[in-house]
């Protein structure tokens, strides 16, 4: 889809306005493919940018001078917002990652209650009959509802997707956010070295996986199965502690 294409909406934008979304499309493209690094094969990275657009849009019609943030950070969570409520809608997940993420859930929580603790992958995978190679294999199939379900946790969505406190105010939002981005601060300290580093190259470096690989003498793989590994471990603790918030 070209960008005439994209100005075809319901948003209406002015000349000044049109000339901010071609500013910030490269945001839109980097945001897109961060969020595609992290999901399955078969989504596309044009039906992500095509959302993310239409969320760089509306931050252009909705933004507020007189508001705290910057226009590249509201703009930011709004591409964002945009893609991750594109996926939702549109059910990106494959009936068979479905099924592998349900099944995935449901052996973890019977695992824990089992076992009054958390598990391991070694645990999980052993449950589930598989080895390793063979788990990491799953749960890279069932990547999608893991990363929805982590995000889930920091924009104050329920387990089906659907807006919580869905009246909070700006400042609200943000204390929200800070909140739980130091609970996961506080789960990161208890990953491998190994994983911090990984965390720490990815989002903070801001290299691919491929270039973390690289540095860490390991296939662009084995760090996607990294990677995956933390998604689900944070997802799995947030949602535990962020019912105290």
């Amino acid at each position: 889809m070209t960008y005439q294409e994209y100005t075809k909406t319901s948003l209406r934008l002015d000349e000044e306005q049109k000339t901010i979304v071609v500013e910030y499309m490269p945001l839109v493209k980097f945001i897109a493919q961060r969020i595609k690094d992290r999901l399955p094969g078969h989504i596309q990275i044009e039906d992500l940018e095509h959302a993310g657009v239409l969320g760089l849009m509306e931050a252009v019609c909705r933004y507020d001078e007189t508001q705290s943030n910057q226009f590249k950070t509201y703009a930011e969570h709004r591409i964002r917002g945009s893609i991750l409520d594109d996926l939702r809608k549109n059910d990106w997940m494959t009936r068979t990652g479905r099924e592998k993420y349900k099944l995935l859930e449901s052996t973890i929580s019977k695992l824990e209650k089992e076992h009054n603790r958390e598990v391991s992958s070694d645990e999980i995978a052993k449950a589930l009959g598989m080895k390793m190679d063979d788990y990491f294999d799953f749960l890279n199939d069932a990547k999608t509802g893991v990363f929805l379900s982590l995000e889930d946790v920091v924009s104050r969505r329920d387990m089906g997707g659907q807006q919580l406190d869905d009246q909070m105010s700006e400042p609200e939002k943000k204390v929200w956010i800070d909140q739980v981005k130091k609970l996961m601060a506080e789960e990161i300290e208890n990953l491998s070295k190994t994983q911090r580093l990984v965390l720490s190259l990815y989002y903070y470096d801001e290299l691919t996986l491929k270039e973390i690989g690289e540095v860490l003498n390991k296939t662009e793989s084995r760090i996607c199965q990294i990677h995956n590994e933390i998604m689900e471990k944070l997802a799995r603790r947030l949602r535990k502690r962020v019912q105290y918030v």
